[in-house]
């Protein structure tokens, strides 16, 4: 029996105290929304399980079935500080996902740039992707990852 994760699994599994420092005060944790998407701050998660027949082309491309695509978004004016501890949330996200869910997968950044996959057990990402050495507490989150330059088939 296959199981499709929910906002609340999200929530739960992912976004929920990813980092002490997200949200837009002090003491501010996740919130969820009764719309099924997940929030922290200024980051939104919402899972939207995928057709089979409808394959996404980078799925394909990188030797996966999509089975369920997360959109993470930005609040558009959010401050820096806000932007890269939404980034550091959407990676811990990611990663706490594959480690609930062993599967193959991608995170793409602006539906374009392959910034990390997992692909038959190992999760590697991008190095040269810039904010991996730009955002203060990246380096902690992908301690122990591989890192090379990834396949970017829809650049």
């Amino acid at each position: 029996m296959e199981t499709t994760p929910s906002a609340e699994d999200l929530s739960e599994r992912g976004l929920r105290g990813t980092t002490p420092r997200c949200g837009d005060g002090p003491g501010q944790t996740h919130r969820r929304s009764d719309h099924g998407y997940a929030r922290l701050g200024a980051l939104d998660a919402t899972p939207l399980r995928e057709d089979p027949e409808e394959q996404a082309p980078i799925a394909e491309s990188l030797g996966f079935t999509n089975r369920l695509s997360v959109t993470y978004r930005l609040a558009n004016r959010a401050t820096d500080q806000a932007r890269d501890e939404a980034i550091s949330a959407t990676i811990r996200s990611v990663l706490a996902f594959f480690d609930h869910y062993p599967s193959d997968g991608a995170l793409l950044f602006n539906d374009s740039r392959v910034i990390l996959q997992r692909v038959h057990g190992a999760v590697v990402i991008d190095r040269d992707w810039e904010d991996w050495t730009d955002i203060p507490d990246m380096r902690e989150i992908i301690n122990g990852l591989e890192a090379r330059v990834l396949p970017q088939p829809l650049l």
